[in-house]
């Protein structure tokens, strides 16, 4: 499924990567200026493609999207790998850049046929 409304979308914040609404012009947790740091006429904002339970299937699906010409990278919170289990409530993201999101989504699943 594409999403084509862009509030549909989750970005991050360029400084400390936390999630932020499109509207946000300050991060509400590291108080980035938003506007600064991603203009309006970049669409390369990150969101989220999908959320994986484990490390592995995120890696292998980011590997398979940079072989295929798309920009992916992976956002966990599991503290530095001090705590784990954080992956298991909050998932492995794989994150692109917007403009690559039906690409990317084709990619993805045409590996999992």
């Amino acid at each position: 499924m594409i999403i084509k409304n862009p509030e549909d979308y989750e970005y991050f914040c360029s400084r400390c990567e936390k999630p932020v609404k499109i509207n946000d012009k300050v991060c509400p947790y590291c108080g980035a200026n938003l506007e600064e740091t991603l203009s309006e006429d970049e669409l390369d904002y990150l969101t989220v493609l999908k959320t994986f339970t484990n490390e592995v299937d995120a890696q292998v699906a980011v590997q398979h999207l940079q072989t295929n010409g798309v920009e992916a990278f992976i956002s966990k919170d599991d503290m530095g790998g001090m705590r784990p289990h954080l992956q298991l409530t909050g998932g492995i993201r794989v994150l692109i850049k917007q403009k690559d999101a039906e690409k990317a989504l084709r990619i993805l699943e045409a590996m999992d046929t």
